[in-house]
């Protein structure tokens, strides 16, 4: 019988704990400058606890803490355990790799990983469901490695992460503080039920609080039901849970671009209504509708009040 991963996987919010001073070079010395944070579309609830390994999937993971809605994604550092007899770094399924991810679609050694001064490579280890990063699939040859940089978005069966330094940690630690008014804010619904005549729904998704508030409360005075996420790891998760009429998503934010995040809600929904907002000219917003199959892009230069009349027209409020 295999041995199992450990079960008890340090999350977000357990590493906010760890380091109350929120200081990168604090993390760095400690974890190192290279982590894997676990994301994409599957979402799983659990009571806040040791996690069994039968029960984990992996994905936006939430837990019911407080009566209130809070994401646990699970972090792994990018590292070789201290008896490991390998120069390079070890992801499979089991507790002997450096990072044991749990998961059935992952195989007991799934893919390679080498660190040095030039950054991260990956490579495939023959594993049984192949190993992407940015969508392009990792051959299972040492000089097929596959470079890899900050926001790189990767997946070990179907297993979907993203690749994050110290800073890029940082900024996911800010926001997952046990207790921060930064924490995801949207209660889930009951059953997903609209009545007729209730409010046009939006969800906006933006790192910025000031550009969240001013165009959030911009859309309330006109009579929508607006909801905000931080952070584009919680919004897939966010967007199921509230069902909403349309997602406005920036298409600029640090650990994911918004372009990336409109393709992870299309999976989840195709039908799924999804602007991107940017500040780039016409020509580059048409091309950015097409290449990452948004429904329409907003001009972010134009002004909120520019925004709010095109989602009026759109949504006929």
């Amino acid at each position: 019988m295999e041995p199992n991963a450990d079960p008890e996987l340090r999350t977000l919010v357990d590493m906010a704990d760890e380091y109350p001073e929120l200081d990168a070079n604090v993390i760095r010395a400690r974890e190192g400058d290279a982590f894997f944070v676990c994301a994409g579309n599957r979402l799983l609830r659990f009571p806040r606890g040791p996690i069994q390994t039968s029960e984990l999937h992996f994905g936006v993971l939430t837990a019911a803490a407080r009566g209130e809605p809070v994401p646990y994604s699970p972090v792994f550092p990018v590292r070789r355990k201290e008896n490991s007899p390998y120069s390079f770094i070890t992801l499979g399924r089991t507790s002997n790799c450096d990072l044991p991810v749990p998961d059935e679609s992952v195989s007991k050694l799934h893919a390679i990983l080498r660190v040095d001064e030039g950054g991260v490579r990956v490579q495939d280890a023959g594993s049984r469901n192949g190993t992407e990063v940015n969508g392009e699939a990792v051959l299972a040859r040492s000089s097929d490695s596959v470079p890899i940089e900050p926001g790189s978005r990767l997946r070990f069966g179907s297993v979907a992460m993203i690749y994050v330094d110290a800073e890029g940690l940082l900024a996911l630690l800010a926001s997952k503080r046990r207790g921060s008014t930064n924490e995801w804010n949207i209660t889930p619904t009951t059953g997903g039920a609209r009545q007729p005549g209730d409010p046009k729904r939006l969800v906006i998704v933006d790192d910025s609080r000031t550009q969240r508030a001013l165009l959030g409360d911009a859309l309330r005075d006109e009579g929508f039901e607006v909801f905000d996420v931080e952070h584009p790891f919680d919004a897939v998760a966010a967007v199921e849970e509230c069902d909403p009429d349309l997602v406005l998503v920036d298409f600029l934010m640090p650990t994911q671009n918004g372009g990336a995040l409109c393709q992870d809600l299309k999976e989840a929904n195709p039908n799924r209504n999804v602007w991107l907002i940017s500040a780039l000219d016409a020509s580059d917003l048409a091309a950015l509708k097409e290449a990452y199959g948004a429904d329409d892009c907003a001009d972010k230069a134009a002004g909120t009040e520019h925004l709010v009349e095109k989602v009026k027209e759109a949504l006929g409020s």
